[in-house]
């Protein structure tokens, strides 16, 4: 699974390089789709119904609503990540932690920030909410706390304070467990092992796509 900054980064990288044409896919709703599956993080829909099995890279080419192709791309993303991460071993860096897929995931948003400088113009695609997320069971009410959790989160670079309280504001469960998050933050974003794969997925994600 990737944090919400590496969906948007992914998803602009296979625009700029052309593997996605803005000409026939509106990016806003591309972008607004790749991130709308996590939203289950607030406990409103169960995963299955945001996190569609079994995409290929050709299926979301051939999807014709732009904002299901972000959707199924924020689904394959999450697939090809994992498997990354396993083939390179990256779990084994760290003794085991039921809160490590998440920090880790975040602490790869934190390295990868600057990729982009406009952070604010990705915030501001979140001002209003799209028709097709509407379809889901989830109340208006509930799409818009998760566009404004996502609007702070795009807005400000990643700190280890940071950190802990996007975490608190996904996963509301684990509050109590501030000090662990933090000292687990810590020794994750100082792994330079783990700084290297987090850039390399990133640098060769296209290529891995293929495979797809």
């Amino acid at each position: 699974m990737a944090g919400p900054i590496t969906h948007i980064l992914l998803a602009l990288k296979l625009f700029n390089i052309g593997m996605l044409d803005s000409n026939t896919v509106d990016i806003k709703q591309f972008l607004v789709g790749t991130s709308f599956p996590d939203i289950r993080y607030l406990g409103v829909i169960e995963r299955h119904k945001t996190h569609p099995a079994k995409i290929s890279w050709n299926e979301i080419k051939n999807e014709q609503s732009s904002f299901t192709a972000g959707l199924k791309f924020h689904a394959l993303i999450d697939q090809i990540r994992e498997e990354f991460m396993i083939k390179n071993n990256a779990y084994e860096l760290f003794d085991k932690n039921p809160l490590l897929s998440q920090c880790l995931k975040l602490t790869e948003d934190k390295f990868l920030y600057n990729k982009l400088n406009d952070w604010q113009l990705i915030a501001s695609l979140f001002d209003d909410i799209l028709k097709e997320e509407l379809a889901f069971d989830i109340t208006k009410k509930d799409i818009e706390k998760w566009h404004l959790i996502l609007k702070w989160y795009f807005s400000q670079p990643i700190k280890e304070d940071i950190l802990v309280q996007v975490l608190q504001k996904f996963l509301p469960s684990i509050s109590s467990k501030a000090n662990q998050l933090s000292t687990l933050a810590h020794k994750i974003e100082h792994n330079k092992t783990f700084e290297q794969l987090t850039y390399l997925f990133y640098d060769s994600f296209q290529d891995l796509l293929k495979n797809y």
